[in-house]
């Protein structure tokens, strides 16, 4: 955890302490006993690692599974549930300078990078871009985006001519059937 005089961030979350100042007093005038920011902290804390574990585990409470209300590390973290079902032994890279690598999957010889992207909207060639640095980076043999929507022509062309595969949401979703019985839209 990191606390900063503006800002407060846990894993890839986080707050604008005005924020959290009147987050607190809204849930006091809602009668809950949060006394302070220490509190509310602890309570952020608690909901976030929980969060982060019911995705990692599969128990998501929620019985419509949506892309939209993930945040990037809670995609990456499904993508991990996913390719380990698979079989792969997943290398998780990616963070705030990662070099546009997300995962590392290693089978017998093969090892592919992963570059994660939970959008709503179509994915650009920025995601390719990075796919094609970071397969070097991290000496893969193959590159592959992962999105939770679809690419733009521009990102198409440019995965073409690098040889980058792009895994659209229609694929990742039967991929997330098949292999963890899980509907996702």
């Amino acid at each position: 955890m990191e606390k900063g005089k503006l800002a407060w961030k846990y894993v890839d979350y986080g707050f604008n302490r005005d924020k959290m100042d009147i987050f607190l007093r809204t849930l006091q005038k809602e009668g809950l006993k949060v006394k302070n920011i220490d509190d509310l902290e602890y309570l952020l804390i608690h909901f976030i690692d929980e969060k982060e574990e019911a995705i990692l585990t599969g128990n998501l409470k929620n019985k419509q599974n949506s892309f939209n209300s993930l945040s990037g590390t809670e995609f990456e973290l499904l993508l991990i549930r996913l390719f380990d079902s698979m079989g792969y032994i997943v290398e998780h890279c990616g963070k705030a300078g990662d070099q546009g690598g997300d995962l590392i999957l290693n089978k017998g010889f093969q090892r592919i990078l992963i570059q994660a992207k939970c959008y709503t909207n179509n994915i650009d060639n920025k995601a390719v871009q990075e796919a094609v640095a970071a397969k070097k980076y991290y000496d893969c043999s193959r590159a592959i985006v992962v999105g939770s929507s679809d690419f733009t022509l521009g990102a198409i062309d440019l995965a073409k001519a690098n040889d980058v595969e792009l895994m659209r949401k229609k694929q990742l979703q039967e991929l997330l059937l098949l292999h963890l019985k899980e509907n996702w839209v």
